[in-house]
């Protein structure tokens, strides 16, 4: 988990998710500069860190979180995806509407929207007849 020299922005995605995979891929491809570190929220060094931030998994399994590495801020939902467009340049063009969909209403509902759509896929990840998502 430690962060690379060029990284400013720590990314939480779910490894389990095919959505949040796909998305990581073409981040990874748009990250020119390589400002970008991601971390899947399945990783037990990032489960054990959670707390540090102020975080836990219910919240990260929810939705995308973001931690500036400099300041250790988090952010999470549209604010991540905000994030992320202000560092990766060819989405800087979206980031103007992201901005102000991010201090409306109608931001988080879009991002609820999209976020709903996520398919968690545990497969390969469950053990001994326990998986960690059915703890609800």
């Amino acid at each position: 988990m430690n962060a690379s020299r060029t990284a400013k922005l720590e990314v939480w995605y779910d490894s389990w998710c095919p959505l949040c995979q796909q998305i990581h891929k073409r981040l990874l491809k748009l990250d020119w500069f390589k400002s970008l570190q991601f971390v899947s929220i399945r990783e037990p060094e990032l489960i054990t860190k959670l707390g540090q931030y102020g975080v836990t998994i219910e919240e990260v399994e929810k939705e995308l979180h973001v931690r500036w590495i400099a300041s250790n801020s988090i952010q999470s939902g549209i604010h991540a995806v905000t994030s992320i467009s202000k560092l990766v340049v060819p989405l800087w063009p979206l980031y103007p509407l992201l901005a102000l969909l991010a201090k409306t209403a109608a931001g988080k509902k879009l991002y609820n929207w999209i976020a709903g759509g996520r398919m968690i896929i545990p497969v390969g990840h469950c053990t001994d007849g326990f998986c960690p998502l059915n703890k609800k």
